[in-house]
């Protein structure tokens, strides 16, 4: 905790004597600096921050030297150029066609249904985005002119129930990542459940790959999302918690791509945490897609963070064929893309 009356922060990196550590040298990887509101929440800032970056190097850093500066220098002025766009971006009209990057986090459940509801017109058909398990997905315009990703489950979605509350307590344990789609709200009211989303400008992977009237993607550009996929996944399965999170569910119509093509992984309604320390694998029913599902974790019930790389190296087969995994149109030994990329 820093007092509002402190102008100056110095952070500071380098061998602790101390611990002996005199001839040991580190690098700085990255740095990020958040601004806490009142609620402890990440609100946007009310004005932009001055910040004015100093770096110097340690004495007896060593080898150190210019790389620690220069990489750090990077990180630094990196998220200086971040913020002076998202607020210079947030003034301008054009930033309804921007996801804002400065949403509050709620994590309280509650009253919210109500102005929602207002930001996608009473929930009209016309504003549909998907549909899936959970229930109807809409593109909402929320006060300020941002757009939003609309959950609203069915009565009947106990998947819209589970997702809720997994995401729930993904973020209170401070899951964030940049290839995760970020949850912005959650409602619970009078047995109805709503879950808003950061809004996807550019919709799943799948929808640009066939199917669509949409054009096709850039070699480069299927490798770039195939990529930050690959990174949300890693994240959940090593960064997430101690255990990692299986995402269970891993296809290319829950890879969403922002308005940059950033690709990034969404729908944890049907995730697990992962084995506990002494365990290898989860035991559990089978859940998943036709198409994507590892055939180990079907025959066996044993679900190991390798389903979800089995999954995933399926999408791979999907974005360098662009057809669907499932095609009974196709000759016999086409029709399963898994099986036909195997031989």
């Amino acid at each position: 905790m820093v007092s509002s009356k402190i102008e100056t922060l110095w952070i500071q990196l380098g061998p602790d004597a101390s611990a002996g550590a005199s001839g040991t040298d580190a690098l700085l990887n990255g740095l990020e600096i958040f601004k806490l509101g009142q609620r402890g929440d990440l609100s946007y800032p009310s004005k932009p921050p001055f910040v004015r970056v100093e770096m110097h190097q340690c004495e007896g850093s060593g080898a150190l030297g210019g790389n620690w500066i220069g990489i750090a220098s990077i990180a630094l002025l990196s998220f200086c150029v971040l913020c002076f766009s998202s607020i210079v971006a947030k003034g301008k009209n054009s930033s309804r066609q921007k996801q804002s990057t400065g949403w509050p986090l709620f994590f309280t459940i509650g009253n919210g249904t109500t102005k929602f509801r207002l930001a996608t017109n009473n929930f009209d058909d016309s504003l549909v985005i998907g549909v899936g398990g959970f229930g109807k997905v809409y593109k909402g315009e929320i006060d300020d002119g941002s757009l939003v990703a609309v959950k609203r489950a069915h009565p009947q979605s106990q998947q819209g129930l589970r997702e809720s509350r997994l995401k729930l307590r993904c973020y209170q344990n401070s899951i964030r990542h940049r290839h995760l789609v970020s949850m912005i709200r959650l409602c619970e009211e009078q047995n109805k459940t709503i879950l808003v989303y950061e809004y996807m400008a550019n919709g799943t992977l799948r929808a640009h790959l066939f199917g669509s009237d949409l054009p096709p993607l850039s070699w480069r550009q299927r490798l770039d999302a195939c990529i930050g996929a690959a990174r949300g996944l890693y994240y959940l399965h090593t960064g997430a918690k101690r255990r990692g999170i299986i995402h269970r569910n891993v296809k290319t119509t829950n890879i969403l791509l922002d308005e940059s093509f950033v690709a990034k992984m969404a729908d944890f309604g049907l995730s697990k945490n992962g084995p506990a320390l002494d365990h290898t694998h989860v035991s559990t029913a089978i859940k998943g897609s036709f198409g994507y599902l590892d055939p180990e974790y079907f025959r066996r019930k044993q679900l190991t963070k390798k389903s979800d790389v089995y999954s995933f190296g399926v999408v791979l087969f999907e974005v360098m064929c662009a057809r669907p995994v499932i095609n009974p149109n196709l000759l016999k030994d086409q029709i399963n893309l898994a099986e036909w990329a195997f031989r």
